[in-house]
């Protein structure tokens, strides 16, 4: 063990003063000698305005205005309204109270007159949303729509016999693939646009057809399965799913290929060449919106704003002409 010897080192204080001062006046209430004479000098300076930095006289006659305004980086969105905008759809359904029909229990069309009309149940009608709320980029939009809800089954169905091309045609949905009150994501596929007739009672029921085409959502994309061809995937929809502003969502059906498009506008379009099969056979005119063929287990969470019919197999700068319409209405990417 080692030691070691400490050894105090020097102390010294230091102390530090320091003083100042102070002389106090005599407190004086009035001024030596009496009255000090004052000086006085105003000034009026005519009134300018500033213009390009530098003061400029103003007019003989001026108009002037008082404004207050305040915002938060968001304004409400000036867009014509859907009926007001004009497509090349042979039918055409916009969700307005004039057409969506809740005693009859059907949504009518706006273009050639009520022939034709998608209808439901007490049971599955979807509701009616008068004040729907979505944003896109700025601009805040509120429309109605209808919504579809996987929990409470909503659907519609229609016979399309009057107006379909048996052998191909195009549909055109302005919709967002989320309910407004959220997505379920324990239903494995959702029905969009399926062959079926009116709803039996049960959850299952047997729904034959020789020729049909069903468009499902499964997942982060759209899907096509045919009478002749297994389930193929289509375009994604992950950020439409992850925003409640709706997309456009097209199908071209035809043999021996069909096309699905989605997109947030023209801008954005995604296109997917899907196989159909080589035998032409006349499809089922009998469509079911927002259900699945042979059951109500796989019905759609969706917000449904319109949907537009056209009776041939519209091409790409068709598609994309009927897109840039709607988004004058809707919004979208231009």
């Amino acid at each position: 063990m080692a030691v070691k010897a400490v050894k105090p080192g020097r102390t010294s204080l230091s102390v530090t003063m320091r003083a100042r001062f102070d002389t106090d006046l005599p407190l004086v209430f009035e001024a030596p000698g009496g009255l000090v004479p004052l000086r006085i000098a105003i000034f009026e300076i005519d009134q300018y305005r500033m213009r390009n930095g530098w003061p400029a006289p103003i007019p003989p006659m001026d108009i002037q205005a008082k404004t207050l305004c305040s915002g938060d980086g968001e304004h409400l969105a000036d867009r014509p309204d859907p009926y007001q905008v004009v497509t090349n759809a042979l039918m055409r359904w916009i969700v307005d109270p004039d057409y969506v029909d809740y005693t009859d229990l059907a949504w009518r069309a706006i273009q050639r007159g009520t022939d034709l009309e998608w209808r439901s149940s007490v049971e599955y009608m979807p509701s009616y949303i008068a004040d729907y709320t979505y944003r896109f980029n700025s601009e805040v939009f509120t429309l109605p729509a209808l919504n579809f809800d996987s929990d409470t089954r909503n659907h519609m169905w229609m016979d399309m016999h009057n107006i379909m091309n048996p052998t191909g045609y195009t549909v055109i949905m302005v919709m967002s693939p989320n309910s407004a009150y959220g997505r379920d994501v324990d239903v494995p596929y959702n029905g969009i646009w399926c062959y079926g007739e009116a709803t039996p009672p049960g959850d299952t029921f047997s729904e034959p057809s020789s020729s049909f085409m069903n468009v499902t959502t499964m997942g982060n994309f759209v899907y096509l399965e045919t009478d002749q061809t297994e389930v193929s995937r289509g375009p994604g929809i992950h950020d439409q799913l992850n925003s409640n502003s709706p997309m456009y969502l097209v199908m071209s059906f035809n043999r021996p290929n069909a096309a699905l498009y989605a997109g947030s506008g023209p801008s954005s379009m995604h296109k997917v060449i899907v196989p159909t099969g080589t035998t032409v056979n006349p499809l089922s005119p009998s469509v079911v919106l927002g259900r699945s063929t042979g059951d109500v287990l796989h019905t759609a969470d969706m917000a449904v704003f319109e949907i537009d019919m056209y009776a041939d197999v519209l091409t790409d700068q068709q598609v994309i002409t009927e897109i840039s319409k709607l988004s004058r209405a809707y919004g979208g990417d231009t």
